[in-house]
């Protein structure tokens, strides 16, 4: 401590003796300090700050059930998300594109006509230098950008941060994309399948007289309750005729008209009966043939029905797996747009004044220090 206040003491004379070429170097440099950074430039910095959420995947955005049990949309704090976001912000694509975007060789004024490799690395290395992101003590994520225009820095953050979300979603949307190719290839299969459950059935139909369907209010086909009813009344009819026909034999001659008559109309009377109970009639609706094709035909609605829902299962997630893929949704949250800034984040022009000048005077003490030495040594080599 004492040798400290003995070497600043040994300065004092000096600076005494030395006083005035001190002081004027001293207020030259605060004074061309103070005019350099008054023309210095204001800068400003524009900050956008943003979250990484964590999409759902096209499948669970196309099933409620999935996000039911918690895969929906939400915040991620993870630092590999975060990690990620950063690594596509400084990535070299992004950073070219921004740089083609708004034409910053000529912000930064290079020539216009100049596109070496030389100009374009400078003009890189400028913009690095205003360029900023990183994760903040919050986990989010924050972009910046420093320019002496306060709206401009504004609409470089914010379309960096957009750019970002952009690519970070084509990331996904290969993937995607297969899904919904697959989705399509399945809906093309289920319906050529459909088809042809369509025509065998119709072929069943056509073969076996049977184009009615159940329904909730009648279990029963139409040509169920017809070919009941018919042979129902057509039995009856034939008893009936059979049993008058037997009382006008007891009764009449067998050459009686009404004999005759009743005669031609029980052979009417069977005749349908057995149309009705025979395939090999001409009937279209006959009892054998519902018989026998009652069972297929039920199986191949049963197919149909199946397939068809399938189908338009299929149809539907396609149609909104493809706009899912159409109106992907935003791979970032964010918190703050980067807007114009209120204040200046440099230059701090009375920093730098002070500094220039508190150098200034040191730098001045010590070349007034070197001038003092050597001139004392030469004085001693002249008396030696």
């Amino acid at each position: 401590m004492a040798a400290t206040e003995h070497n600043l003491a040994g300065y004092l004379p000096l600076m005494q003796k030395w006083r005035w070429p001190i002081l004027g170097v001293t207020l030259a440099a605060c004074i061309i300090s103070a005019i350099t950074a008054l023309l210095l430039p204001n800068i400003y910095r524009s900050t956008a700050i943003f979250y990484p959420t964590n999409l759902p995947d096209l499948e669970t955005t196309l099933n409620p059930e999935f996000i039911l049990n918690g895969e929906k949309l939400t915040l991620s704090m993870s630092s590999d998300d975060a990690d990620r976001l950063i690594s596509i912000g400084q990535s070299e694509p992004l950073l070219r594109h921004i740089i083609q975007k708004f034409n910053f060789a000529q912000h930064y004024r290079y020539p216009a006509n100049d596109t070496s490799d030389k100009v374009r690395q400078k003009v890189l290395e400028e913009f690095l230098y205003n360029y900023s992101i990183a994760q903040n003590n919050r986990s989010a994520v924050e972009v910046s950008f420093d320019d002496a225009d306060k709206y401009f820095a504004a609409q470089v953050a914010n379309t960096i941060t957009q750019q970002i979300d952009v690519i970070n979603q084509q990331l996904t949307l290969t993937n995607q994309q297969k899904m919904v190719n697959s989705y399509a290839q399945r809906q093309q299969f289920l319906q050529k399948e459909l088809l042809k459950t369509q025509d065998s059935l119709v072929a069943a139909r056509r073969q076996y007289g049977i184009f009615g369907t159940t329904t909730a209010e009648h279990e029963s086909r139409p040509e169920s309750r017809y070919l009941a009813e018919r042979l129902v009344q057509t039995e009856t009819d034939l008893q009936q005729a059979r049993a008058t026909l037997k009382s006008y034999q007891a009764q009449l001659s067998g050459s009686h008209d009404k004999i005759i008559t009743l005669k031609a109309d029980i052979k009417g009377l069977e005749a349908a009966l057995n149309a009705l109970k025979s395939a090999t009639s001409g009937n279209s609706i006959n009892l054998e043939s519902y018989v026998a094709g009652t069972d297929e035909v039920t199986r191949l609605e049963a197919i149909f029905d199946s397939r068809r829902e399938e189908y338009v299962k299929a149809r539907q997630i396609y149609e909104d797996a493809k706009l899912a893929l159409q109106n992907q949704t935003s791979s970032l949250y964010v918190v703050q747009p980067a807007t114009p800034a209120i204040k200046k984040v440099k230059p701090i022009r009375w920093l730098i004044v002070m500094g220039a000048t508190f150098l200034t005077f040191l730098l001045s003490v010590v070349v007034v220090s070197i001038l003092e030495r050597r001139r004392s040594v030469r004085h001693a080599r002249f008396y030696a």
